[in-house]
């Protein structure tokens, strides 16, 4: 069935990461997982097809089969972000606490990488700001920084 909705060639496997995605969304996570072991068989080096599989099997509560999935990812790609985060929450939920804590380090230390290449960061550490007026919602701005002793 799969094969005759998708169809064959260079647009089968956007097909299937599309039809595996509509599952997904549907909450019908056996369909979504028959469609990423079919796209597995005609793309075997898509890494985003194994990366979905780990996160549908982590919310089937299949912890295991997803942490082999998703380690055998991380071993192929270690800046994935969405990976380090499904290990972590998978290990929080096994009580792995070393194993969570070492992936959800690694998510954070990935996500502010990701956030200081796309953004360039303009240092205000010598800038007054403008004084608190009464009614200009658009020109008052509250903020604090997250990185303490190490603004960037």
């Amino acid at each position: 069935m799969v094969e005759q909705s998708c169809g064959k060639g260079k647009s089968a496997v956007k097909a299937r990461k599309l039809l595996s995605l509509f599952h997904y969304s549907a909450g019908q996570y056996e369909e979504a997982l028959a469609v990423l072991r079919d796209l597995r068989a005609i793309a075997p080096d898509d890494i985003e097809s194994l990366e979905n599989t780990g996160v549908i099997l982590r919310l089937m509560g299949r912890l295991q089969d997803a942490i082999a999935v998703l380690e055998e990812v991380h071993q192929i790609d270690p800046s994935r972000v969405n990976v380090c985060d499904a290990l972590a929450h998978s290990y929080a939920n096994l009580k792995d606490r070393e194993n969570c804590q070492k992936f959800g380090r690694l998510s954070l230390e990935r996500k502010d990488e990701e956030a200081s290449r796309k953004v360039p960061l303009r240092d205000l550490s010598g800038e007054t700001p403008s004084p608190f007026q009464l009614g200009g919602k658009k020109t008052n701005v509250i903020s604090l920084s997250l990185w303490g002793a190490k603004p960037r």
